[in-house]
């Protein structure tokens, strides 16, 4: 009975530092993601001024690809990764608006 005694008390100590690791861990991870982006109306300015700069770059791939300047591959290659671009700042973007509202 002793080791039975023995492995019992190894069990329960081996739960309660899981147990423990894991809140640690999401306590962590809360952490970082509460506080993993700016949500300052500098960011916010510096996000919407980065959009119209995006905006101006895929017009002026459109020019240069209307006038015949570039290939279809390189313009869609230069578009595909602007959108991509334009995408992730107004989803920050989006963020940063919204804090307020989000569940945490």
């Amino acid at each position: 009975m002793l080791i039975e005694d023995d492995i019992l008390e190894q069990v329960k100590l081996e739960i309660k530092r899981l147990r423990t690791e894991d809140l640690i861990g999401l306590f962590e991870l809360y952490i970082r993601i509460k506080f993993s982006f700016d949500i300052s109306s500098n960011r916010q300015a510096e996000i919407e001024r980065l959009l119209q700069k995006l905006t101006l770059s895929k017009d002026k791939e459109i020019d240069i690809y209307k006038e015949a300047l570039i290939s279809k591959d390189d313009f869609v290659r230069r578009t595909r990764r602007i959108d991509k671009d334009i995408q992730a700042l107004t989803l920050e973007l989006d963020r940063i608006v919204n804090y307020d509202r989000q569940d945490v």
